[in-house]
């Protein structure tokens, strides 16, 4: 959920079909949203960063989503706060999502981020570099 859709919920839930509600604001308005939950208050789940996992369900297409869990993973060369972190996914397709991930892995250039056809360039420091190659 964008910065811009919390004005959408910011006034609450008043279903009673919700037993909570999970986040991850860009900037907090929780003033305004807890003064407004006094109303109806749920239980709240917030993610602030830091382990954004992915879900892939046993009827996932695998070949639609690789590509998309590629790139939420890598962008930015996996240096932002909502970076795919972890994947769940169904035994049935597991097999499947490593093999479509590794091709496309395999495919992408890595290089100098200043050359056009680079897609993807180095890591932001040495520190972040030493901790990628540890894993």
């Amino acid at each position: 959920m964008s910065s811009r859709g919390l004005s959408r919920w910011e006034h609450g839930c008043p279903s009673t079909r919700y037993r909570g509600r999970s986040a991850s604001p860009v900037r907090p308005p929780w003033g305004s949203w807890w003064r407004h939950r006094g109303r109806d208050l749920k239980r709240v789940t917030l993610e602030l960063g830091g382990n954004d996992p992915a879900i892939v369900l046993e009827d996932a297409d695998v070949e639609q989503i690789a590509d998309g869990l590629f790139w939420g993973a890598f962008g930015n060369n996996g240096q932002i706060c909502f970076a795919v972190k972890r994947v769940y996914v169904h035994e049935r397709r597991h097999d499947d999502l490593v093999a479509a991930l590794a091709a496309r892995a395999q495919s992408v250039r890595v290089g100098d981020g200043s050359e056009a056809d680079v897609q993807l360039g180095p890591v932001n420091n040495k520190p972040q570099y030493d901790a990628s190659r540890s894993w």
